[in-house]
């Protein structure tokens, strides 16, 4: 299941209804609520609504702006290339933002900006590697 992009939850969320119902085929409800949830079967469906949000929130930095993902690739063509200087440069700094930086990818236009630091970065070790 891909839980960061909300697909399969219809299954997930039906699992935890049934869990909470005791009986379908018994008696109507009584009129309060309560007394009709087992207090084991509550502990399992909030455990996992937990779980599902804990996944949905450890996942959230993937979900990359596509618009802004085509336009960093259109400016920077070698972005798109698996073994490019700039596609080695990128792929590092965003490891290194994921562990120090995570408010930076909550700008949806994180990775043309990403795209131009690493094109930066490549820029100046080139000229300062033509000075030497």
């Amino acid at each position: 299941m891909n839980y960061a992009r909300g697909k399969g939850y219809s299954g997930f969320l039906g699992l935890i209804v049934l869990a909470l119902l005791r009986d379908l085929d018994g008696p109507p409800p009584p009129q309060s609520i309560y007394t009709t949830l087992d207090p084991a079967a509550l502990l399992v469906a909030l455990a996992c609504v937990g779980f599902a949000c804990w996944r949905y929130l450890r996942g959230s930095h993937t979900n990359v702006p596509r618009a802004a993902q085509e336009r960093a690739v259109k400016s920077y063509p070698q972005l798109a290339v698996a073994d490019s200087p700039l596609h080695r440069e990128f792929i590092a700094r965003y490891k290194a933002y994921l562990k120090a930086n995570r408010e930076y990818f909550k700008d949806p236009n994180w990775p043309e900006t990403l795209a131009r630091e690493s094109q930066s970065t490549l820029d100046r070790a080139a000229k300062k590697s033509g000075r030497d």
